[in-house]
């Protein structure tokens, strides 16, 4: 992970603004050569994780990140759930395929990763080319 970043606990903030609705665990910030990268992170660690509260987390996530580099050029956004035992689909053929959200016109793959490994976060990232 860069040494240089910044971390939200976005409950705390949606509290502290009185705020209410769904939302996403934690946003991470940071620059990858000269890229800034957003990281709106769900984690649901009990059990499977819901497809659509999931997605509706990381979307409130997005368009809150959003509002925070709304001056920055083209920051990439980044989602990502880790969860204990996978994401639970309403329509059971569509169990095992890759999350999708639209944000800004562009649909974003949700990076997903399992609760409890050593540098998870690291590791999804690099993987994906986003450090």
């Amino acid at each position: 992970m860069p040494r240089q970043k910044v971390v939200i606990n976005v409950e705390k903030e949606f509290d502290a603004r009185r705020k209410s609705g769904k939302r996403c665990d934690r946003l991470l910030f940071y620059q990858n050569e000269n890229t800034f990268v957003a990281v709106p992170i769900e984690l649901k660690g009990h059990g499977k994780g819901d497809e659509s509260d999931v997605l509706e987390q990381l979307k409130s996530g997005l368009a809150f990140a959003a509002t925070l580099v709304s001056d920055l050029k083209e920051p990439v956004y980044v989602p990502i759930v880790f969860t204990k035992r996978g994401i639970k689909s309403r329509n059971p053929r569509q169990q095992n395929r890759e999350l999708k959200v639209k944000f800004q016109g562009k649909t974003l793959t949700v990076l997903t990763g399992r609760c409890g490994r050593q540098r998870n976060l690291a590791n999804l990232l690099s993987e994906a080319g986003y450090l």
